[in-house]
């Protein structure tokens, strides 16, 4: 277990990974696993063919947050008139970007929740929010593979918080600026699909023996480039 102790980023003296850079790690492109490498364990942040995709669903995200006070230069009146409506029935008390630490150990896993919404002192529902085609998409997160809002969801267990309703709220996303012969720009097409993704108790040590699993092999690359970075300077 002490093998996690030399992940690069840390938390009052513990290392921590996201589940983002887990997935980026184990389940997305090769380009995606090299530059999330270049990044956790150097520090170095490549240019990426795909940080538009990225970018746009941020610009989401912050005009969800923010209930449509920070809306970013990506999204068009259409697409924050979609999101309005989306928003449009989540009650006031809801929070958003909920800080999450769960402890491992020797290392923690952080995250935060799009949307945490409080129905009783001790109960509580979970949203993510994803942009991307429903098509595409909707069969990975409602898949056992999809972990994050199961993370979310034994955080606040762990904390005497049942968990009523964990989901995704996939928003369909069109366009392609990537096209060589006909790019478009991204857009929300104004389809929305709630997805759940029902906790377990099992779901959840499925999940966190995963992101065990990738914190040791960061933690193993970590320690083979300071052990090449010493004997160059020795050389």
């Amino acid at each position: 277990m002490s093998k996690y102790l030399n992940l690069p980023k840390q938390k009052d003296g513990k290392p921590y990974i996201s589940y983002s850079q887990h997935t980026s790690f184990n389940e997305t492109s090769e380009e995606f696993r090299y530059q999330m490498i270049l990044n956790y364990i150097f520090g170095i942040k490549m240019p990426s063919r795909f940080g538009l995709y990225a970018t746009y669903g941020n610009h989401c995200g912050e005009y969800i947050e923010t209930q449509g006070k920070k809306r970013g230069d990506l999204l068009s009146d259409s697409d924050c008139k979609i999101l309005d409506g989306i928003m449009k029935d989540f009650p006031k008390t809801s929070e958003y970007e909920r800080e999450v630490w769960i402890d491992r150990g020797n290392y923690f896993i952080l995250g935060f929740e799009d949307r945490w919404e409080p129905i009783e002192p001790a109960l509580c529902d979970v949203e993510d929010f994803k942009t991307g085609s429903i098509v595409k998409k909707k069969a990975h997160y409602a898949s056992q593979k999809y972990g994050q809002t199961t993370l979310y969801s034994f955080s606040e267990e762990s904390k005497g918080i049942k968990v009523r309703d964990s989901f995704v709220t996939l928003i369909d996303r069109g366009g392609n600026p990537m096209s060589e012969k006909e790019p478009t720009k991204l857009y929300l097409t104004g389809k929305v699909e709630k997805i759940p993704t029902p906790y377990s108790t099992e779901r959840a040590e499925k999940v966190l023996a995963t992101m065990d699993d990738t914190a040791l092999k960061l933690a193993s690359l970590k320690t083979t480039y300071d052990k090449f970075k010493d004997l160059t300077f020795q050389l």
